[in-house]
């Protein structure tokens, strides 16, 4: 394996900056979204359950679900313009 040169360093750094502001983004609006009635209150039912196991697959389940909706939603502002 090579070493990288100063440019690839940059590039990398770069791409790796993007992703992590990109991957930020996405835990705001996950967090704003759960803080709204249609995730709210499933959240709040999910947190209830006792056993961890399953309480964190659900939570999951909603995340992935969340963040399945914010992609649509961009998706569809993305065709409106």
């Amino acid at each position: 394996m090579r070493q990288l040169n100063q440019e690839e360093k940059q590039e990398l750094k770069k791409q790796v900056q993007i992703k992590l502001e990109v991957y930020e983004e996405m835990q705001k609006q996950i967090e704003m979204l759960i803080e709204q009635e249609p995730f709210k209150n499933r959240h709040n039912e999910i947190r209830k359950i006792k056993n961890r196991v399953v309480r964190e697959e659900r939570l999951k389940q909603l995340r992935r679900e969340i963040k399945l909706f914010i992609k649509n939603k961009k998706k569809d502002k993305i065709r409106t313009q």
